[in-house]
């Protein structure tokens, strides 16, 4: 059986309040960096593979994930 994760993106600029012009290249706000890794460290097993969509906010929460477990589908 698979198993399948949806996570949804860390705390970004936006979600703070901040105001963008680029929604593709909202950045994550330092504690959106923090949450991300705690995700990370959070998950007891490797994913088989990590999908994001183009998002910067996405990408950058996924980061840590890939760090922590190397080697996976993307």
């Amino acid at each position: 059986m698979k198993r399948i994760w949806i996570f949804r993106h860390a705390q970004s600029a936006s979600n703070a309040r901040g105001t963008t012009l680029a929604p593709h290249g909202i950045p994550l706000t330092e504690h959106g960096h923090t949450q991300a890794r705690d995700l990370a460290w959070s998950l007891a097993e490797a994913p088989q593979r990590i999908t994001t969509p183009p998002f910067r906010r996405a990408i950058d929460t996924a980061r840590p994930i890939d760090a922590r477990f190397p080697g996976g589908d993307q």
